[in-house]
């Protein structure tokens, strides 16, 4: 009977391990599903961002989440979308590339996992970066490069005030978030792109017209022949 009841108790432990890990599964896709429907909505940019960090937050039931995006003309990622931290310093931080964690992250296009930032030595330490770390009071963490193939965009972390043993699966968990801020991030900067280059096309046509003899007389005998008053009035 004893026996009997052993067995039966593994039985309920193995079942409940796998509904356990089941929900966490079910936890993880819903996330990157409300994650992708956010992506066809009309919320700019820094929304969804935030959407990103809060929602990485609750996932991983961290202290905190925050990314850092790439400044690739100054050599640094500088903190852009935060969730639960608290010193103005902190939130106003700038990461040479290669220094802290997020500067390894952002040089090296890997993802990290640290149990306790200060005593690791894979970290190039800075004394600046260290102390505001420390005020902070985060010490465990994992860091992954938003990217999209060769393009990198900044970081994406999940930090602890406490002691954490993040695993591998979890880290790989959060790479597919930054992959999918990532594609917001190129939507953008494509979209930002296609403005400035219609921006100067129609700056240049006036200009165009002006200077050409052949265009003068063309719009001096059909004046709204390719819509130029139309344009003059757009562009002030």
């Amino acid at each position: 009977e004893m026996l009997g009841f052993v067995v039966t108790l593994r039985n309920i432990s193995h079942r409940k391990s796998i509904k356990d890990h089941l929900q966490a599964q079910l936890q993880i896709f819903r996330m990157l599903y409300d994650l992708a429907i956010a992506m066809t909505g009309e919320q700019d940019l820094k929304t969804y961002l935030q959407l990103v960090v809060d929602k990485s937050r609750r996932l991983f039931h961290t202290d905190t989440a925050f990314i850092a995006l790439r400044d690739e003309a100054r050599g640094l990622v500088f903190m852009y979308s935060l969730a639960g931290i608290c010193t103005s310093a902190f939130k106003k931080m700038e990461i040479p590339f290669g220094q802290g964690m997020g500067g390894k992250v952002a040089k090296d296009r890997r993802g990290f996992i640290v149990e306790d930032y200060f005593a690791d030595e894979e970290i190039k330490h800075s004394a600046v970066i260290d102390a505001l770390v420390a005020d902070e009071g985060i010490i465990s963490g994992m860091a992954s490069p938003i990217q999209m193939g060769a393009r990198n965009f900044g970081v994406l972390y999940v930090f602890n005030r406490k002691k954490t043993r993040f695993r591998e699966q979890d880290l790989d968990t959060l790479s597919l978030i930054g992959n999918l801020a990532a594609i917001e991030i190129a939507k953008e900067q494509a979209e930002k792109a296609r403005q400035l280059s219609s921006a100067r096309l129609l700056s240049d046509c006036p200009r165009q017209l002006r200077t050409d003899p052949g265009n003068r007389q063309r719009t001096s005998r059909h004046p709204l022949e390719y819509g130029v008053r139309e344009d003059h009035r757009h562009l002030g």
